[in-house]
């Protein structure tokens, strides 16, 4: 079982997206344009954003770690609707077989219902009744195919500002779907069938797959931003064994940063992991203060 992360931060604003700096495998543009975008995205600084041409759909192929297939995946991801509808039903996120034919498919229509069904569209659920054009939304897939019958088979739409974990509309759980006996090779996102002659802009981030069974993929946990990372001395209380050590820490101002957080850990080089919260909405020089004798590292994270 792996799990493979797509954060689509390999590129600048405005720069075209292509297998090498996104990670994707295959692709079909069709006239229409793929590039980084800060507008669309749901972590980091850059989001995925893909036009597509007049009666023509668009995508890029996103594959398991290591060239995987499976019968059995998870999915993740963070969709930016269009803003405005197609003018029929136009697929989000479709899972291909070897031979490029989607075993599930993710789609929105012109009502701005959010839909999930099956091979052959023998079972069409619908996820959420009347979304928002534009929105942000993050779709979970857990599936365990390899059959025609007895496919088992959840879904759930989430929103959010920074995690997406509010769950919103219906969850899908069902077990007698047809995955047909075909592996998934992985993700096609995008405007992926034929909108009509409507041009449409949808955006991605956040895109996960794993190649076994698991529990749901949650959201992505965002890196530490730090625009300054300060290793504190060793504080010398006045007292031993007391809390009365300070540590200042000064950034520089973050473009496009919103607020900041202060975060700490114990230790000259910490793991990501390590370090906790202190406090929110933090300006610059933050005072970190009640601290014990010992040497640690200071962090501040900037927030969108």
């Amino acid at each position: 079982m792996a799990l493979v992360q797509y954060l689509f931060e390999g590129g600048s604003e405005g720069a075209t997206v292509n297998n090498a700096n996104s990670g994707s495998s295959a692709s079909s543009v069709n006239g229409g344009t793929h590039v980084f975008a800060a507008a669309v995205k749901a972590h980091g600084s850059l989001g995925f954003r893909m036009t597509n041409a007049s009666g023509a759909g668009t995508f890029r192929r996103y594959p398991f770690a290591s060239s995987a297939t499976a019968t059995v995946f998870q999915f993740s991801g963070v969709v930016t609707l269009p803003n405005q509808a197609p003018l029929q039903n136009t697929t989000l996120v479709g899972f291909p077989n070897s031979g490029g034919s989607w075993r599930l498919v993710v789609a929105v229509n012109p009502s701005g219902n959010v839909t999930i069904e099956d091979v052959g569209a023998a079972h069409n659920t619908t996820l959420l009744t009347g979304a928002t054009w534009g929105a942000k939304y993050r779709i979970t897939i857990e599936a365990v195919g390899g059959s025609t019958t007895a496919s088992q088979v959840t879904a759930r739409l989430y929103s959010g500002t920074t995690s997406w974990d509010t769950t919103v509309g219906n969850a899908v759980n069902v077990s007698n779907w047809n995955m047909s006996t075909d592996a998934v090779i992985g993700a096609d996102i995008g405007i992926c069938t034929s909108p009509g002659a409507i041009v449409l802009t949808a955006g991605w981030d956040d895109v996960q797959l794993n190649d076994g069974a698991g529990s749901r993929i949650g959201d992505i946990v965002e890196q530490l931003t730090t625009p300054v990372v300060t290793l504190g001395a060793t504080t010398n209380p006045s007292t031993v064994g007391g809390s009365d050590g300070s540590q200042v820490v000064t950034w520089a101002a973050v473009p496009g940063a919103s607020s900041y957080e202060a975060w700490i850990a114990n230790g000259a080089s910490p793991a990501q992991g390590d370090f906790t919260l202190v406090a929110t909405g933090v300006t610059s020089p933050y005072t970190f203060t009640g601290l014990t004798a010992g040497q640690r590292s200071y962090g501040i994270k900037a927030k969108a």
